[in-house]
């Protein structure tokens, strides 16, 4: 799949990138292990990333590895096992 603008280099863009980009994505426990590397794919894939988590200190974490990355995402500290 091409990006369409015409460009002479002809930029391959992959499939999951055109799907997602422009779309929210929602990730439950995102500062840490599988949570914090399906935060990082997501953006990477060019979602709008929103992730939650209990541990402040691992969201900071996740949002430094994303800047380092030129990506970003927001973090909403909550614990989604309590009402």
């Amino acid at each position: 799949i091409y990006d369409g603008r015409g460009d002479a280099r002809r930029r391959r863009i992959p499939r999951v990138m055109i799907l997602l980009a422009g779309k929210v994505a929602l990730v439950t426990g995102g500062t840490s292990g599988l949570g914090r590397a399906t935060v990082q794919s997501l953006a990477e894939a060019g979602a709008n990333v929103v992730f939650t988590g209990r541990n402040e200190k691992g969201a900071e974490e996740t949002l430094r590895r994303l800047t380092a990355k030129k990506l970003s995402a927001r973090f909403l500290q909550q614990d989604v096992t309590q009402d």
